[in-house]
């Protein structure tokens, strides 16, 4: 569900081939291919080093200079990333023969990581179903009982990020799923209440410290600077960004970053189970899609 899903919604660019390849291209990979991609994209002049440990920074340079002063390659860092254009709602289902649940998989393109309103996405967000007691959660998980837990969040790469709803339910109790998925997008279109808000945000400040606990999340949290081209002083305002977002800021993100006529649904089951379901619950034709995510029928 996950790798058709970000072929979906991320189409013919980079960031929609699975991870691991396909079976086609990696077979074809020859020892000079491995090579030359070496030689295309390793080089100090595109790569950042983040140290974290029990050592100063002249006992660091002192080692860089030992170990790699004789690696000099320069490579061309411009990267073509094209911006996928955002889908119109539609449905997908993939068939899994006797499958006890579907995975369900919502969502489409979204901004990038340096997107302004990023904190205020952050708060909707967890109030949606970023954390335990989001209304996502408590409904499906604590109310229904159709799942063992849902989320929703905004996933980022270098270039751009997707909105992504997921969980796994019961076959039989699908449609259901995805009706109360959109009455909950819908609810926070309309209202958060400032209970809420101030929940959301002690939420993300007390668990901010746990963040840098070991080295590993340190440097993780280091190199999401880099990666994202965020300012050096992030961490540092961090707490702050998160108290200074209003409600309006809020409630504008909920307006305006979940955008529910671009909504791409992926459901992974059994298609004489979920079908009527899903007929019930939308008047489009739904794509089906094999395990690869080629079409097969559109019905």
């Amino acid at each position: 569900a996950s790798t058709n899903f970000r072929n979906l919604v991320y189409g013919t660019s980079s960031y929609g081939h699975p991870i691991i390849g396909e079976i086609k291209s990696v077979e074809a990979i020859a020892n000079s291919d491995v090579i030359q991609f070496y030689k295309n994209n390793f080089s100090p002049s595109n790569s950042n080093l983040i140290v974290v440990g029990n050592i100063t920074q002249h006992e660091l340079e002192e080692k860089l200079n030992n170990y790699f002063k004789a690696t000099s390659s320069e490579v061309n860092n411009d990267i073509d990333i094209s911006l996928p254009s955002n889908n119109h709602t539609q449905f997908y289902m993939i068939q899994k023969d006797e499958a006890a649940q579907s995975e369900i998989r919502i969502g489409h393109m979204t901004d990038k990581r340096t997107d302004p309103d990023y904190f205020a996405k952050v708060i909707m967000n967890s109030i949606l179903g970023g954390q335990f007691s989001s209304r996502l959660n408590l409904n499906l998980r604590e109310d229904k009982g159709f799942t063992y837990g849902v989320s929703s969040g905004f996933h980022y790469n270098r270039f751009f990020g997707h909105f992504q709803i997921s969980t796994s339910v019961q076959s039989e109790n699908t449609g259901q799923t995805l009706r109360e998925i959109e009455k909950e997008i819908s609810g926070i279109k309309q209202s958060i209440s400032s209970e809420e808000i101030e929940f959301s945000k002690s939420y993300l400040i007390k668990r901010f410290p746990a963040m840098f606990e070991t080295y590993s999340q340190v440097a993780n949290n280091l190199t999401s600077l880099v990666h994202y081209s965020l300012e050096e002083n992030y961490f540092n305002n961090y707490i702050r960004n998160i108290e200074n977002c209003t409600k309006q800021d809020i409630e504008d993100a909920a307006q305006q970053k979940i955008i529910s006529e671009n909504l791409v649904y992926l459901i992974v089951g059994d298609r004489e189970i979920i079908m009527p379901q899903l007929r019930s619950v939308t008047n489009q034709n739904i794509i089906e899609l094999d395990k690869f995510g080629e079409w097969i029928n559109s019905v």
